[in-house]
């Protein structure tokens, strides 16, 4: 786990969908998103959970990039299926992983939680959402790369 202190706000651009408790049903959300093509609009290298204000254990997943990486978007123009989330300024726990999708990530996130829930850890996560951050490569390879940014604060 490395930690990453005072990172600047971010918009993100991100087509999303609520789903339950249940993480069964992304990977057939990313599989949705390559087929429908929204990735020639607009580049899939992130995906944001945020936590919804509900009794149930919902949550809202989004896919898409940072929303200055597509033109215009800064401008106020709006992309048809596609949403802003803003990510205010926070210190963040990056945990990396490197194995085949979505096995590792679900994984990393029964890890993280594991560690940073220790009642001697150093830091507490802050539950309202994380980001993947995808590097290139096939997601199918046992060399697939990515990043569980989880946001926190000193105890």
């Amino acid at each position: 786990m490395d930690i990453k202190e005072n990172w600047e706000a971010m918009e993100l651009l991100v087509h999303a969908k609520d789903f339950d408790e249940s993480e069964a049903d992304i990977p057939a959300f990313w599989d949705e998103y390559y087929a429908n093509e929204a990735y020639k609009k607009i580049p899939a290298y992130l995906a944001v959970c945020t936590q919804k204000n509900t009794d149930k254990n919902e949550f809202r997943y989004g896919i898409g990039c940072k929303a200055s990486d597509v033109e215009g978007v800064s401008e106020g123009f709006e992309i048809v299926g596609f949403e802003i989330v803003q990510i205010p300024k926070n210190t963040w726990a990056v945990f990396k992983c490197v194995d085949s999708m979505p096995k590792t990530i679900q994984d990393m996130r029964k890890q993280i939680e594991e560690e940073l829930l220790l009642p001697t850890a150093e830091y507490e996560m802050i539950t309202d959402y994380d980001i993947e951050f995808y590097y290139p490569s096939e997601s199918a390879s046992p060399d697939c790369v990515c990043e569980l940014w989880i946001p926190v604060k000193k105890k």
